[in-house]
């Protein structure tokens, strides 16, 4: 099995629609490069597991991330635990949306991005049928409220079909610099 680095070489969030510049199929991050003294890390959950919801952190920009995973479990999707914030420790206002129990697989996000992580507004869910592993593709839905501000591209972040977020490697100072997704089956 791939190791998670190699995932996100081979499988990072797919662009589904937005800029001129981004064609349907491209591999993209939201955000800037950084600077020299800026963190480079990973937020994700464990083997096995997927990302459930998205929780972050905000005001003029997007400061910190966090991840609620979520696993098989019998019949169900059950939550597990959530990560670390990881990002700055700034950001006044908080989004903790959860996808529905019904379509909990996290599936990809709206957000907004020039030099940083300006605002990030939607998470896009799917259902994942416990027994089969599979993700639906007609029992879809969002979850979420904006955090961070109004500037930057608007960009959608999608998995590919039959893949959920499993998470992101991201940039950071004092807030995000850069959020770029990896995929995994459920």
């Amino acid at each position: 099995m791939p190791s998670k680095f190699e995932r996100l070489a081979v499988a990072t969030l797919v662009c589904m629609a937005l800029t001129a510049d981004v064609r349907a199929g491209d591999t993209v991050q939201v955000g800037g490069s950084g600077g020299p003294f800026s963190n480079r890390g990973e937020v994700a959950c464990n083997n096995g597991e997927f990302v459930i919801g998205v929780h972050y952190r905000g005001d003029l920009y997007v400061h910190a991330v966090q991840l609620r995973c979520g696993k098989i479990s019998g019949k169900s999707v059950v939550y597990v635990h959530e990560t670390d914030w990881y990002g700055g420790g700034g950001g006044s206002r908080s989004s903790f949306a959860n996808c529905p129990s019904t379509i909990p697989g996290v599936t990809g996000i709206s957000a907004r991005g020039g030099d940083y992580v300006d605002a990030i507004s939607t998470q896009f869910c799917a259902g994942v049928d416990a027994s089969t592993r599979q993700v639906s593709t007609s029992k879809t839905g969002g979850a979420g409220s904006p955090v961070g501000g109004a500037g930057g591209t608007r960009i959608d972040l999608r998995c590919p079909a039959g893949e959920v977020l499993g998470g992101f490697k991201i940039i950071w100072g004092s807030w995000l610099d850069s959020l770029q997704g990896f995929c995994v089956r459920p």
